[in-house]
């Protein structure tokens, strides 16, 4: 794992953060999962999407 957010809000959206871990300046294939819950925290499933990673100097 590169990266974890914080708790979004729905419409929430985050452009651009650090990662986790340090990553030579490239462009990186990866997969975001998200995990979604109900308004009293219950997780309520997962899904996933293939991003592209950008890392510059």
């Amino acid at each position: 794992m590169v990266y974890k957010s914080r708790l979004l809000k729905p419409g929430e959206r985050i452009y651009k953060d650090k990662l986790s871990m340090k990553l030579a300046p490239s462009e990186y294939k990866a997969t975001a999962y998200f995990n979604a819950y109900d308004d009293s925290n219950n997780f309520m499933g997962k899904s996933g999407v293939k991003i592209k990673i950008i890392v510059k100097e």
